[in-house]
């Protein structure tokens, strides 16, 4: 079964319990007159949660401290909704596992219990991938990194690096590569030949007004 579950950073908790929680309480509730918003978790047994990446503030978090400010209240500083699951009989499943089926290894994690929005200060280490050694270290970095190459990118990259420039590429360079060389950035699809109709047509940008290429494509 799931839950939803929302998390508060910033408040002295007697302090704020006295001037403000009732205002908070009013505003987190899903209506006006629900009672069921309660400041500690009544889930017992097996519970793992699922939450935003504790090192950047959501959409929902902006939004949300936006709407208490407005309401006057500035103790805030991080607002962010969860999700828990209770584990009733069989199975417990692996964090991996839960997290691959249930969140998005991307933008969340599974929570624990030392929770700490204390922004990472410092930068993590530059990591090489060695493809010199072991070109199939390049798959196994774009399943672990989330980089998203099909099979075309990983025989590019795997000949550019090693036949060419000859030396190991680093996590940063892959990661830049899987986001400026991607459809997404480059339009690869609409800048190619594309079959219509049993008939081979290609596909242009056009200009608009200012001279600025757009993304609307057209026939020719």
């Amino acid at each position: 079964m799931a839950y939803p579950r929302k998390w508060l950073e910033g408040v002295n908790s007697d302090e704020f319990e006295r001037s403000q929680m009732d205002k908070l309480r009013w505003l987190l509730s899903p209506t006006p007159f629900d009672g069921r918003l309660m400041s500690h978790s009544q889930l017992t047994g097996t519970v793992k949660e699922i939450g935003p990446r504790l090192t950047f503030k959501t959409a929902y978090c902006t939004n949300a401290l936006s709407a208490l400010s407005a309401a006057g209240i500035e103790e805030v500083t991080r607002l962010e909704r969860t999700i828990r699951y209770q584990f009733v009989g069989g199975p417990i499943p692996d964090d991996d596992i839960l997290l691959e089926v249930a969140g998005d290894r991307m933008t969340e994690c599974i929570y624990t219990d030392q929770i700490d929005f204390t922004p990472i200060r410092g930068r993590e280490k530059v990591l090489e991938i060695d493809v010199l050694g072991d070109p199939t270290n390049l798959d196994k970095a774009n399943e672990e990194l989330g980089l998203a190459f099909d099979a075309h990118d990983l025989l590019y990259y795997k000949d550019l690096f090693v036949n060419k420039f000859k030396r190991n590429p680093t996590d940063v360079e892959l990661f830049d590569l899987a986001q400026s060389d991607s459809e997404h950035s480059r339009h690869w699809f609409f800048r190619g030949s594309l079959i219509i109709d049993e008939k081979q047509r290609k596909v242009r940008y056009g200009l608009g007004c200012s001279g600025i290429r757009n993304k609307r494509a057209f026939f020719v």
